[in-house]
């Protein structure tokens, strides 16, 4: 089975598809530093610039995965949609579909793309594809985040649907504990404290702009508990909000999507952190000369639960 990832970043759909028991996707990535990320932990990878290339040299192909650049679609971006600089990126999966007709088809975007997804979608029922457009959000799957993405997924060889949630949807003021669906158990929604294994003796260590939170009883402030009010308990009680390529996690309400933003309630995370959140490993090897680049290859990655639920769904 042959598998292309175009924009792969530095792996989130192909750990996802190992974990679904695929083979390692061909990831085709034109960052040099996501690349390297990549090859560090023994991903296929294309350096090239996936709109330069011909989708006929990688006949036949079985799945093609697509996660666009989504600067121009984004909060945090120009909102220069598809007249942006790359937001015409987000119709180049339809060149690939078209020129490979693979039998599956897994697209992912920020929320703000579904419209574009459903024209897909559209076009791609026309040619034979069974398909499925709509908003997943991560904590529903494990992710200790409330990331919520657009996804399209199209099949020749069955009926697409998104997968089954694993865990309970987050909603402000509900607690975290099982649910009882027809379905199934769904289990409680991860905290961000849980995830990353704080305790009632986080502190807050104000050394840095903004608030970080460190597990230390030397700190000059107050030991802050789950059950304390203060700046940075909102970690305790609910997943955290989207990783966004930025060092910092806000609590509900701020505009945490703003750049450059300073917020009181921001939370200053290690890389190694955010890297939980998005549901990686710790010691994942990002690789880049820079924070920023570093950075942003952990916030532009789709989880890896996340692709490991979708894949599995669409291709068992």
């Amino acid at each position: 089975m042959t598998i292309v990832d175009l924009f792969a970043g530095l792996g989130g759909w192909d750990l996802g598809a190992r974990a679904a028991g695929l083979p390692d996707p061909l990831g085709i990535e034109w960052n040099p530093d996501a690349c390297a990320t990549r090859r560090a932990v023994g991903l296929p990878t294309l350096e090239a610039d996936v709109e330069a290339l011909d989708p006929s040299q990688f006949a036949p192909v079985e799945g093609l995965i697509a996660s666009p650049p989504c600067q121009d679609f984004s909060r945090a971006g120009r909102h220069a949609g598809v007249t942006g600089d790359r937001g015409r990126l987000v119709y180049e999966p339809v060149r690939w579909i078209d020129a490979l007709r693979p039998r599956w088809v897994a697209l992912e975007q920020v929320d703000n793309v579904l419209p574009i997804w459903e024209e897909i979608a559209s076009r791609l029922i026309v040619s034979g594809y069974s398909t499925w457009a709509g908003i997943l959000s991560a904590e529903e799957y494990g992710v200790p985040q409330t990331r919520r993405r657009a996804i399209l997924l199209a099949s020749l060889d069955r009926q697409a649907h998104p997968p089954a949630p694993t865990h309970q949807a987050y909603r402000f003021g509900e607690p975290a504990e099982e649910v009882e669906t027809l379905f199934g158990t769904l289990r409680p929604w991860v905290s961000m404290a849980e995830a990353l294994g704080w305790d009632d003796d986080v502190v807050l260590d104000r050394r840095q702009t903004g608030a970080r939170l460190v597990n230390t009883s030397e700190a000059p402030s107050p030991t802050l508990t789950a059950t304390a009010v203060g700046k940075g308990v909102w970690a305790f009680s609910r997943p955290s909000t989207t990783i966004a390529g930025d060092p910092r996690a806000f609590q509900p309400g701020s505009h945490h999507y703003a750049p450059g933003a300073q917020s009181q309630n921001a939370l200053r995370l290690e890389l190694s952190e955010g890297l939980i959140l998005q549901g990686f490993p710790a010691d994942y090897p990002v690789a880049g000369s820079t924070k920023r680049s570093r950075w942003l290859q952990v916030g532009n990655a789709v989880p890896p639960p996340l692709a490991a639920a979708i894949l599995d769904t669409l291709t068992r």
